[in-house]
């Protein structure tokens, strides 16, 4: 376990670590496609979209999300243009109904905070551990955490589309350290993608906990990394080194 004695430092990863969409993404597309002449299941959506999102990711030149929101969009509608490849969407509607959901998802109405944060980032404190958030994430990502009253809540905030790199490139590791003034030995990354976060994290010389359901098994065992179920596992974590340094 990577958190055998206290970190130096924390590092998050933010979608489906610290973020999660509400409503999930398979409602939000029930509910917005009849306006443009198309059914859907969520639970298709559900089912589809990773292998849409990952297919895209893997053919898109440059950083995932670009720089600016027209990268941003752009990415999203090559995601959702091979998603909905069967539907009877014309490019112009793809386009409007792309848009619709980014601007959506642009604010803080559309996303809940996980669990455990407030215990976190509470005993961090205690515990003198600075904590910063370190994303893949397009340029709509800062005002979104401003508007959940989080930015002032990290010690740093790192975000791809800011800083012109991305996980698991280790650079965008090495901007998360520099700001935090910590060494990569003594920071723990935690995140749910094996390949940006653990993989990430791993190769730029940090430990990792990876966020993953308790029957999920390492896809391959490595140094200093682990997994637990949530942010909540982890605040118990600290809560327990701390009842044990009193």
């Amino acid at each position: 376990m990577p958190l055998t004695a206290l970190p130096e430092a924390l590092t998050l990863d933010v979608g489906h670590t610290l973020l999660f969409p509400e409503p999930p993404l398979g409602e939000m597309y029930a509910r917005k496609l009849p306006r443009f002449g198309v059914e859907i299941q969520p639970a298709w959506v559900d089912r589809n979209f990773p292998q849409a999102w990952e297919e895209t990711r893997d053919r898109q030149p440059g950083l995932v999300y670009g720089t600016t929101h027209e990268e941003g969009l752009a990415f999203w509608i090559e995601v959702n243009r091979l998603l909905l490849a069967a539907t009877s969407l014309s490019p112009a509607d793809l386009r409007a109904f792309v848009t619709d959901l980014y601007d959506s998802y642009a604010h803080a109405a559309t996303w809940r905070i996980a669990p455990g944060l407030d215990h976190l980032l509470h005993l961090c404190r205690e515990l003198g551990i600075p904590v910063a958030l370190l994303s893949n994430w397009d340029q709509r990502l800062r005002g979104l955490l401003e508007e959940l009253g989080l930015v002032d809540r990290f010690q740093a905030v790192v975000i791809s589309a800011e800083v012109g790199v991305e996980k698991p490139d280790p650079g965008i590791f090495a901007c998360a350290l520099r700001a935090l003034g910590c060494s990569a030995e003594g920071t723990v990354h935690v995140g749910d993608t094996w390949r940006e976060d653990i993989l990430g994290a791993h190769a730029a010389g940090l430990k990792a906990i990876w966020l993953a359901p308790p029957t999920t098994e390492l896809p391959q065992a490595l140094p200093g990394v682990a997994r637990v179920e949530s942010v909540e596992a982890i605040a118990h974590l600290l809560a327990e080194m701390l009842d044990a340094v009193c």
